[in-house]
């Protein structure tokens, strides 16, 4: 999720996503970065307070390690996401249940484009 998206997810009383939560109130490091959150991604965001200044040089190999090869990342800007029978609203506990995410995963890790079957998410669990 983009970090807008971030920011409007919300876990309980915390009110931010489950990674802000993560990242600012479950690490030993207050402002922790982590893979997961797009910011850690934005080479902008390395100047900014948004991470603990002694991770920000860890940020930046993440950075330069990837440049150029994240295919596989997807920011979504969209508020809902289809899992196969409706849209649903886009969530850190969405992913899974997003049928775009799953099925491109299994392209991926399957090399095979397209499946030869289709992906269904279960329901009713």
């Amino acid at each position: 999720m983009d970090d807008e998206r971030e920011l409007h997810d919300s876990v309980g009383p915390y009110g931010k996503s489950l990674l802000y939560l993560v990242s600012r109130a479950l690490e030993t490091v207050h402002k922790t970065p982590l893979l997961g959150l797009a910011n850690a991604w934005d080479p902008r965001q390395n100047a900014t307070d948004m991470w603990d200044p002694d991770t920000v040089q860890d940020v930046e190999a993440w950075q330069q390690l990837v440049a150029g090869k994240l295919k596989a990342i997807r920011y979504d800007k969209a508020h809902r996401v289809n899992d196969g029978v409706a849209m649903i609203p886009l969530a850190h506990g969405s992913f899974d249940n997003d049928l775009d995410v799953v099925t491109s995963t299994l392209e991926r890790e399957l090399r095979k484009k397209p499946l030869p079957t289709k992906v269904e998410i279960p329901h009713g669990f």
